[in-house]
């Protein structure tokens, strides 16, 4: 232990002064000692309690900062740390006692800014070293990057005010006065947690803490423990209230999932998925739980939806059929228009007559036409709305009443009777009813499902229902036309609420009817989305009003007196947007929120509330990633769906290891378990072959199952009426397209049901390990949806995230799966950086049996360790030139920062980390960090602007130069600036090729780089897959070498490095090869300054005082001149002389044919006195040189110059 220097000069050596303390144990407890208990910890338990406690302390301290200013600064930083320590020590040893010196170690380290971010180097190699057997670990609490503080020692007094932290500010903080927390501190500051711990230690000899503590009280040290504790028991229990844990429930909200405050009000979800102790409502049954309903609904909307078009298809290809047989001869379109005008027409007859008094009334009004007569009627009372009763009698007293009649009137469904029965006979009598029977019974079937979808959604009651099926048995719906800015609600799923059933009481319309398909899935896909939104509410209805809760259901909604949480109506002066309407049985009910915030999660909302140009622009953007996507995803078959299905797989298995264990998540994934692969039963369906046994049949169910369940995010992405309705007017056009158009529609369906193979396999995989594991089905849904990435879960403003950047909800959804299966399972993260350790220390020994400098030699063409840390790569030999050998395997997205922070410490444990470069190191891991968790990317800028801006800043989307650097500030054509590669692949020759003619026959000049990208960026995938294979077989034409790096899809997996000759030098060689660079490059700067400003005083300087001028400047400079000084002097002075610019300076510097054939386009349209001037100065300011007149003579276009011709040229040129 290094001595401490006390403010009294006085030298205290711990251990020459203090004797050995005896614990329990008889463990000899030694206040030298630097190992804790966290030191002997797993490398995966000390990672999360590492990870935990940076993010607590620095998350307090910003949020306290920003409400408090500098005293908040102070009260964040002291609570965040020691929210921070506690519960780091809680993870590694959830039994122990808590560290009371570690927490006021942290807490004051957690004062100085930066100081939880990056670790100690010291500490690092310690605790690699005693930890090695256990695998390994990263470091200890309270380190920080000071040197001083590698043992996560105690800050002294006086680096604290190096900080800027005064004793009366964090006294204050702590209750003391600032006077006595100097005196206190100055006592224990820079002691180590185990050295306070063991003065608060009540067998501590009193001699000892005398002889430490000196004047202090050790009550004193204990009651800045006290403080910090209750500081952080404050945070852990307000810290919902605190500005940083607002922040962050608005960011999970708006950007991470718009139901978040919904599950957070439930104390568990998913059969046990999702678990919250603090949730307000207890959960105990899928039939309660409203966040399981709410997630899986839009895709179990989407399915039926699509179901419903899949029908609707099948009925259309069965009209075309029909229409095509012998004797029928009519087109598709034809038949469906006779069926729907016989189905309208038979429905027209009963509505007509059980409308027509309504409708006359309707119509009556419209045109003021009526009779007036008087009827008999209770007499009624104003006041209260009931009739007044005759006390004699006991009956109401009655009055005769002035009334108006409205006569009866037919044509109700905007057809007139006569017409209907006229319709229907001529049908009927031709035989149309049999020749297209299975037409009309299908139709009808989906008309049925209208108000069968109502009854299931409890949007009517049983007795409606059958009243309804009775009244009108040829039902099909009349909805008319309605004017364009009519809006009807609950046409998209994104909407929660259901304000109204959608069955109205019939009254007849003048408007014309919409056709009917038109008609017929308007209203079925409105019905679906209303019945699977009022579903959902319903559970939540049957969670607050279950025993268990409603007693604490006020907390968050208003109560009824007579029916608890019921009401039926709304006050003129409520909030609408405070009150949600639940349908139950057709009964109409309304909740009425406390919180207009948590009303809107159970209303919903649409995701993008846009005035005109923001909508503009928003759409535009939208279409642009969305389409961007496409191409790098969707249509990208050959490459992506392979790296990206290993990279999901180990999402997989992970979020599953969550929920069933790891041994359920290993099997499901396990590539030699075919029987039960994922993928093949996917594959199959798709394919249309039959199962071959009975358990593939099992799974042949299951995954229809999985699909009705909803745990599948795949298909058509319906969502709204508006989608269900492109689909329709498709499928109507279908049959008038030509051939082409019906194959590209063709190439679509294959392209989607190959990419539905690697993307539902895993959620698939999960679904049947849930079934198989005793959950319901909608459990397992839900454990299907987040096995990986959930692409229909956002927040609420996720559409804009998504519109503005490419791949962002991915990146939040994928990295919020991880960390909630870590959370809910910490042994698993331990288990994933214990096996992370082990396996790249294991790899890293093999790879250096192979090259010693492998990671130098897979290092990119800029020095990057791109392939090394976002690949498991394995060296498998060495080329006659150096070159590597790999073959590797992506590593998951959000798995990369704990890889790389795993390589890191087995290189350690090795020996091969370069403790000195442990900043570089941590800078590595916040780089990779970044990449992998940040979902705007490299830019804040946007992606549809980021994109087509990139050839100005040079940049592409993971921040590669587009073209050579080196070459930018070149003076050259464009159409040169290239890299060496380029030339080697096919595409890199067209767009050379092309960028030469563009430049000599148009005088457009661009980098065939610019070609290159903007090529990529529109062809995305595909054209990448393209260029390559292009290139493949031209090589293998020209019989060139073929690098395994440029064949499509194998470039994945295999590799070699790029070197064709590969030259190492070890890392100080090249370190101070740069220094040394560096420092020439810094001394020409200097001495071209030191010249420059010596000559500009020369020359302010009368002429014939230049002389002395410039010796005295030289005399006073002494110290700075030196012969490459002096010499930059000379040749400026002279040049003065001449008359020489920049300009001239710039053309000297031109090779000598260049500035030949500079000198001859400068003479091109000059006179002959000009030319003969301009030739002098050259030749007087050494331009034109002796090798430059020869250049000249051989130059045909200045022998073509009329100039040849004079005697002035002759003598100039051929005499000399």
């Amino acid at each position: 232990m290094v001595d401490i220097i006390r403010p009294n000069n006085l030298n205290y050596n711990f251990k020459k002064e203090t004797p050995e303390i005896n614990k329990p144990d008889n463990l000899n407890y030694n206040f030298t000692s630097n190992v804790s208990s966290e030191q002997t910890a797993g490398a995966g338990t000390y990672a999360a309690a590492l990870a935990t406690e940076v993010a607590i302390a620095e998350s307090v301290k910003f949020g306290a900062t920003a409400v408090g200013g500098p005293i908040g600064y102070v009260l964040g930083g002291l609570a965040g740390g020691a929210a921070g320590s506690v519960a780091a020590q809680r993870l590694i040893n959830p039994d122990g006692e808590i560290s009371i010196g570690r927490v006021i170690a942290d807490s004051l380290i957690n004062l100085v800014p930066g100081s939880k971010i990056t670790k100690g180097a010291k500490t690092v190699k310690d605790v690699v070293k005693r930890t090695a057997g256990a695998g390994g670990a990263i470091g200890v609490g309270g380190v920080v990057v000071e040197k001083g503080f590698d043992e996560g020692r105690l800050p002294t007094i006086e680096e604290l005010s190096t900080a800027g932290l005064t004793s009366a500010a964090l006294g204050g903080s702590l209750g003391f006065t600032g006077a006595r927390f100097n005196k206190i501190y100055n006592r224990i500051g820079g002691m180590t947690p185990a050295q306070i711990d063991t003065l608060l230690d009540p067998r501590t000899s009193p001699d000892v803490i005398k002889n430490v503590l000196q004047d202090v009280d050790i009550n004193d040290v204990k009651k800045i423990g006290s403080a910090l504790m209750r500081l952080q028991k404050e945070y852990n229990s307000n810290y919902e209230k605190t500005f940083a844990g607002d922040a962050i429930k608005r960011l999970k909200v708006n950007f991470l999932d718009d139901k978040k405050l919904a599950l957070d009000l439930q104390q568990q979800s998913g059969g046990g998925q999702f678990v919250n102790p603090k949730g307000l409502f207890k959960v105990d049954g899928d039939e309660k739980d409203y966040y399981l309903e709410s997630v899986l609904r839009e895709a179990i909307t989407a399915k039926q939806l699509e179901g419903y078009i899949k029908f609707y298809k099948e009925t259309n290809d069965i009209a075309i059929d029909i229409g095509k047989r012998a004797g029928i001869d009519a087109s598709g379109s034809d038949i469906n228009f006779d069926v729907n005008q016989y189905l309208r027409a038979k429905h027209s007859i009963k509505y007509n007559k059980e409308n027509a008094s309504s409708f006359g009334e309707k119509i009556g009004k419209k045109r003021n036409e009526y009779t007036t007569v008087f009827e008999e009627r209770d007499v009624i009372n104003k006041r209260t709305g009931k009739p007044i009763i005759n006390p004699a009698t006991g009956k109401p007293y009655r009055e005769n009443v002035k009334v108006r009649k409205y006569r009866s009137v037919d044509g109700a469904s905007g057809m007139s009777t006569e017409k209907a029965k006229d319709i229907v006979r001529t049908f009927e009598q031709k035989g149309l009813q049999n020749t297209y029977k299975v037409i009309i019974d299908r139709k009808k079937f989906l008309s049925e499902q209208i108000l069968e979808t109502a009854k299931r959604g409890g949007l009517i009651s049983d007795s409606l229902y059958k009243e309804l099926r009775e009244k009108y048995p040829d039902y099909v719906p009349l909805n008319r036309v309605m004017p364009e800015d009519f809006s009807d609600i609950n046409t998209t799923s994104f909407l929660q609420e259901v304000r109204g059933t959608g069955i109205k009481s019939a009254k007849g319309s003048e408007r014309n009817v919409v056709d009917l398909d038109q008609n017929l899935m308007d209203n079925l896909t409105a019905m679906t989305i209303k019945a699977n939104a009022n579903i959902a509410n319903q559970k939540f209805l049957k969670m607050i009003e279950s025993p268990e809760n409603i007693n604490v259901a006020g907390d968050i909604l208003k109560i009824n007196k007579q029916a608890g949480v019921r009401f039926k109506g709304a006050g003129p002066n409520e909030d609408p947007s405070t009150l949600l309407t639940i349908y139950d049985k057709g009964e109409k009910t309304l909740l009425k929120f406390k919180d207009q915030d948590l009303a809107m999660t159970f209303k919903g909302m649409p995701r993008t509330e846009l005035s005109f140009l923001p909508k503009l622009a928003y759409t535009i953007a939208r279409g642009y990633t969305s389409l961007r996507a496409q191409v790098l995803t969707r249509y990208n078959v050959l490459e992506f769906p392979f790296s990206n299905k290993i990279r999901d797989m180990q999402e997989t298995i992970i979020n599953n290891a969550a929920k069933f264990g790891v041994k359920k998540a290993s099997s499901a994934v396990n590539p030699l378990n075919l029987n039960k692969s994922a993928m093949k039963i996917i594959a199959k369906k798709n394919l249309g072959k039959p199962a071959s046994n009975a358990e593939e049949q099992r799974l042949y169910d299951l995954h229809d199952q999985f699909k009705k369940d909803g745990g599948s995010t795949g298909g058509l992405a319906l969502y709204s009426r508006d989608d269900v309705r492109t689909q329709i007017e498709k499928i109507s056009k279908d049959q008038f397209k030509g051939g082409l158009k019906q194959f590209g529609q063709k190439i679509n369906k294959f392209v989607d049901e190959y990419n539905e193979v690697f993307e539902d396999s895993s959620r698939f995989a999960a679904y049947v390990q849930g079934i198989e594991s005793g959950k319901t089905r909608k459990q397992a849904a839900l454990a299907a949806r987040n096995a990986s990435f959930d692409p229909t879960r956002q927040g609420r403003k996720g559409q804009l995230l998504r519109a503005g950047y490419l791949f962002a909800n991915p990146a939040i959804q994928g990295t919020r799966n991880i960390f909630r299966s870590f959370i809910q399972k910490p042994k698993l993260f331990y288990g994933l950086m214990g096996g992370l350790i082990t396996e790249e220390f294991i790899r890293h020994q093999y790879n250096k049996s192979v090259d010693e400098n492998y990671i130098e030699k897979l290092q990119t063409r800029t020095g990057g360790n791109y392939r090394t840390n976002k690949n498991f790569v394995i060296v498998t030999g060495v080329n006659d030139d150096g070159t590597l050998k790999y073959v590797n395997m992506p590593t998951a997205y959000p798995l990369i920062p704990f890889k790389v922070v795993a390589n890191k410490i087995a290189q350690a444990i090795s020996g091969d980390l370069d403790l000195e470069e442990t900043p570089d190191y941590a800078l590595e891991v916040a780089q990779e960090t970044i990449d992998a968790y940040n979902p705007v990317g490299g830019s804040l800028i946007p992606t549809p602007l980021r994109e087509p801006l990139a050839l100005a800043f040079n940049k592409d989307g993971l921040g590669r130069p587009i073209r050579p650097e080196r070459l930018e500030n070149t003076i050259l054509h464009s159409s040169d600036n290239v890299f060496d590669h380029t030339a080697e692949t096919y595409g890199g020759e067209l767009a050379m090729a092309l960028a030469d003619t563009l430049r000599t026959a148009y005088g457009i000049d661009t980098s065939p780089e610019n070609m290159i990208y903007l090529y990529e960026l529109a062809a995305g995938g595909p054209g990448e897959t393209f260029e390559r294979i292009a290139t493949v077989v031209s090589k293998l034409y020209k019989g060139e070498k073929l690098n395994i790096n440029e064949v499509p899809l194998a470039r994945k997996f295999i590799g070699e490095s790029y070197e064709q000759k590969v030259e190492l030098r070890n890392k100080e060689t090249l370190r101070v090869l740069e220094e040394i660079e560096k420092d020439a490059g810094s001394d020409s700067a200097k001495n071209g300054r030191i010249a420059r400003n010596i000559i500009k005083k020369v020359l302010q300087a009368p002429k014939e005082e230049r002389g002395k001028v410039l010796n005295n400047l030289i005399f006073e400079n002494k110290g700075d001149i030196n012969k490459s000084v002096l010499d930059k002097i000379k040749q400026g002075l002279q040049d003065h002389e001449r008359g020489i610019n920049p300009t001239d300076r710039r053309i000297k510097n031109l090779p000598i044919k260049s500035r030949a054939d500079f000198i001859v386009k400068e003479l091109e349209n000059k006179s002959l006195d000009e030319i003969r001037k301009m030739i002098n100065d050259y030749r007087r300011k050494k331009i034109i040189t002796d090798d430059v007149i020869r250049e000249l003579r051989n130059n045909e276009d200045f022998q073509n110059l009329f100039l040849r011709k004079t005697e002035w040229y002759q003598w100039n040129f051929y005499q000399c």
